[in-house]
Order: C-alpha cells, then structure tokens, then sequence
C-alpha cells in the first residue's frame, strides 16, 4: 500500500427532511440554482426547494436548461454571479449539474481559472464561492468527489477541475423516486464502474474488501430497485452506494492504474456522438474489459472472477467473456443499448482516429484504443 492523504470536506445532510438545512445555510446569501431542463419541475423538487427559499426570504436566481456542462453556459453563469452579487451556487439534478455548479463557484474567485480547468494545474488552497450540491438522479457521486468536468465545444477541448469539493451535499433519497427504471439502473452501472476502477489493481487490503462487498451488494440492488422505484430504504441504500463509488477511501493507498484510462477513453464516444457520461460509460465497461485482459490477464480475471462470480477455472479471455455477457443482459433487461451502433451512426475513420489520438493515455497503444471502440460500436 503506497503512502495518501484522505480528505474530504463535504458536509453530508441525509434524509427524507435533509433539504430544510437549505434555511439555515442559505441564511442571507444570494443563490443561485443551477439545474437541468424540465425533470426538477416536473417532479415537484423545484417547487419544494424553492419553497424553503421563499419562506425564509432567500433571494435566488435561476439558470436552468443544462443539459450538458459546457464552458460556454458556465461563462455566462458567471457573469450572472458577478451581475447579481451571488454568493452561494446550489447545483441540483445529475452529475452535470452538480459539476458546473463546482466549477461556476470557482471561476466566479478565480480569474485564472482555465489555467486549472485546461491546463489542469492544482486548484487546492484557492478559493470558490459556497457550494451545495442536490442530487435527483443518484450516480456519478460529483456531489461527494472533487471532480468535475467541462466541454468547451467552440474550441474543442475538454476540460476538468480536480481539487475542488461542495460545501454541502443535501441526499433526499425521495428527489430521486421519479427516476425511471432505465436511468436508474443506467446510474448503478456507472457507480459500478467507478468502484471497479478504484478496486482493479489495488493493493490496499481495506480499500478491496471495502470495494468488494459495495459492488456486489450495488448489482443485488439493480434487480431489487428496479421493480420497486419509490421504496425509500433501496432508494437511501443506492443514494449513498452512489456517493461513496467516488468518495476516495477506495482508492486510498493505490497509486497509478491503468484502470483510470478507461476515464479518458469513453469520452471519446461522448465526443463523437453527442452522448452523456452515463450512456457513453457502460456501453464502453466491457470493451475495455476485453482488451485490457490480454495485457493484464491475470489481474482483469481476478476482478470478474470475484465480483461477477465466475468460474475461475475458465482462461482470462473466456471469464471476461461470461462477465460481459452478465453485463450486457442488465443493460438489454433494462432497455438500455449495448452498443454506440444503437445510438447513431458510426463516425467517419478520420474522426475516429483523431479522438483517439486525443485522448490516448498509457499504457494503452493506439491500435488497442481503436479495437475497444470497434468492440463498442458492436457491442453484444
């Protein structure tokens, strides 16, 4: 076990009741909502949020219609900020949200800012405006974690802000009931991925055992949950399963991994296609699977030996295999697509080969990149 610091400031406030903290935190400041497009309204947090705001004579300025968290809309945030003396950014919905909330909040405090966010110097000790994060959507765990991440579209460049935690994560485990079946089990998948990433190749004895028994008690959970969509208690359990896949005692004491490429390479169908982190993400797990065990065979069998439960006898190839096949009937169970053919059509060779060489990252080559990518255009 290599030697790591943990730290993790956020306040964590869970429960049914856990949103009327907004009162006290919010007490004279200026906020503002950050959200997504139609769902928070739709499904009465919006109104429930702003209820308590209202109440307690807290001003808010809402910017909504998020759908991807672009660098272009985080600017315009911004300038709002500065216009309106905002002092508190609260960022409620899923991961995009909850990642400019972040990265809004630091830009406001910050004027050389891209030199963080692009150039991707350490952003620890500088400051940003108080940050509190509301998740209706339970997944990537940006409400814990302090990563976030930006698409600058207008000069094709991706972006990503590593150092940077909310002051407050306010888990109402009843914001998340109207999340269908698909999106939920969508979500799980991801906080799978994101503790398998942090348990392959890891050498710290408590982070395994830990990463072990939240990874299968999250694969038990997708088949209980999804045929029971407002059961507070398997609701509460996958919230705070999704919070802690990217908590960090995980992967404390693990050191570099290969395993983090796969990060960096799924971005490359978000690139090409359009898609969410989520989609891109577990229709990309197992080609990644199928590649990285012929470089690291022994380590990649263990991983689905143990968490898929696979015969061990089997040679690596063929017990990734099995695992896939475990992993893409979830997917299919769910109505979920197995494939990027399944969600536009293929990019033109050039296109794919420029995002390829992007995003590469070792240990990977080029060729093996490319073969993952063909591997999730087919998919099952």
């Amino acid at each position: 076990m290599e030697d790591f610091q943990f730290y993790t400031p956020v306040k964590v406030y869970f429960g049914q009741d856990s949103h009327e903290k907004l009162a006290a935190i919010c007490k004279n400041k200026k906020v503002m909502l950050v959200y997504g497009q139609k769902a928070i309204k739709e499904n009465g947090v919006y109104e429930e949020i702003t209820r308590i705001l209202n109440e307690n004579d807290i001003s808010y300025t809402d910017f909504g219609g998020n759908k991807l968290p672009l660098y272009k809309k985080i600017l315009e945030a911004v300038e709002i900020c500065k216009k309106e003396k905002i002092n508190c950014i609260i960022g409620i919905g899923g991961c995009t949200c909850m990642d400019m909330a972040k990265i809004i909040s630091f830009v406001c405090m910050n004027e050389d800012h891209e030199d963080y966010i692009f150039a991707k110097k350490d952003p620890v000790g500088k400051k940003h405006l108080e940050t509190i994060l509301i998740p209706t959507y339970a997944s990537g765990g940006s409400e814990i974690d302090a990563v976030s991440e930006v698409d600058d579209l207008e000069k094709h460049r991706h972006g990503s802000l590593y150092g940077i935690y909310a002051d407050y994560a306010i888990l109402n485990p009843e914001f998340t009931y109207s999340v269908s079946k698909k999106l939920t089990v969508n979500g799980a998948l991801v906080s799978f991925i994101q503790m398998a990433i942090s348990y392959i190749k890891n050498e710290n004895p408590v982070g395994k055992v830990i990463g072990r028994a939240l990874m299968k008690m999250l694969l038990q959970d997708i088949d209980n949950i999804a045929n029971r969509l407002t059961n507070y208690e398997l609701r509460a359990e996958f919230m705070w399963l999704s919070s802690m896949s990217t908590v960090g005692f995980l992967s404390a004491g693990m050191g570099g991994s290969y395993a983090w490429s796969i990060y960096s390479f799924e971005t490359i169908a978000e690139a090409l296609y359009g898609i969410d982190y989520r989609t891109s993400m577990v229709i990309f797990f197992p080609a990644w699977l199928k590649v990285a065990v012929k470089k690291f065979p022994e380590e990649i069998k263990a991983f689905v030996v143990e968490i898929f439960d696979i015969d061990g006898r089997f040679l690596p190839e063929k017990a990734v295999e099995k695992a896939c096949k475990k992993w893409y009937k979830l997917l299919e169970e769910a109505q979920l697509p197995t494939s990027y053919d399944q969600i536009g059509k293929r990019p033109e060779e050039k296109d794919l080969k420029f995002e390829i060489k992007r995003y590469l990252e070792k240990p990977f080559t080029e060729e093996e990149v490319y073969e993952m990518m063909k591997l999730s255009f087919k998919g099952n």
